[in-house]
């Protein structure tokens, strides 16, 4: 499975570029910057996975050093821009710089409620990857703690995340089929109670065409969109040797 590591986004601030290509990445005094960028990605409705990555890997590096809770708050938010975009395995990198507790054995309990939102993430992601579309809103709209101390704890808008879901949705089912049954893809995006904002999201967010009991769907034209939202560009760290030990030197100082 693909990742975004590569694509940067056009929302990302001079200031994130600086600290993503330096040795600043590493330096705890950048965390605030890095987490109002996230709080930004929440509002603006993108994602930066390189910027996102770099915050985790500091909360793994300086644990002691980082508030529990803001570190536990933002964790969680971070698992939700991942979580939006399932397509591809950034959730899964976003995991690997989590606490190992949080990961080890879901069928143990809970030893906190951070380990449990963890959880619970998983959980529906796991249901997002194997296309169990259907089952997913069920969840989605129905779980209480799903909705109240996750989503609308982290991310404040239900309806924003909905919508980023059912766009990644869309997509998946866009590269998969050329046209597909109207009510099953008006149960798999949510729209079962909503005949006419169903019709004006596949009709004015995707430009796909409703034909008699089918939707026809332009596929290529789909990827092509989200592709275009992307900017491709290999994100190489400038760090020289000498930035290198002096980086060690001041490890083995404290």
């Amino acid at each position: 499975m693909e990742n975004t590591l590569v694509s940067v986004p056009p929302q990302r601030p001079e200031v994130v570029n600086e600290i993503l290509s330096s040795l600043k990445r590493y330096d705890v005094l950048v965390i605030k910057d890095l987490q109002d960028y996230l709080d930004e990605q929440t509002t603006r409705n993108f994602q930066d996975l390189n910027s996102n990555l770099a915050l985790l890997k500091l909360y793994e590096l300086t644990n002691p050093e980082v508030d529990e809770n803001e570190r536990e708050y933002y964790s969680i938010k971070v698992l939700l821009k991942g979580l939006i975009n399932f397509n591809y395995a950034d959730f899964q990198l976003y995991l690997n710089l989590l606490p190992s507790y949080t990961i080890i054995n879901e069928t143990a309990p809970f030893l906190n409620s951070f380990n449990e939102k963890v959880q619970k993430l998983i959980s529906i992601y796991n249901i997002l990857v194997n296309c169990k579309f259907i089952n997913f809103w069920q969840i989605f709209n129905s779980d209480d703690f799903l909705k109240q101390k996750i989503i609308l704890t982290h991310y404040k808008s239900l309806e924003n995340l909905k919508f980023e879901l059912q766009k990644a949705i869309s997509v998946l089912i866009s590269i998969t089929y050329n046209s597909i049954d109207y009510k099953f893809l008006q149960a798999s995006l949510d729209f079962e109670n909503d005949k006419i904002g169903f019709e004006k999201f596949i009709t004015a967010d995707l430009n796909w065409e409703i034909k008699n009991d089918k939707v026809l769907i332009k596929s290529k034209d789909a990827r092509i969109a989200i592709e275009e939202e992307k900017i491709i560009n290999i994100n190489n760290e400038n760090v020289s040797f000498d930035q290198i030990s002096r980086l060690i030197k001041k490890a083995f100082e404290n």
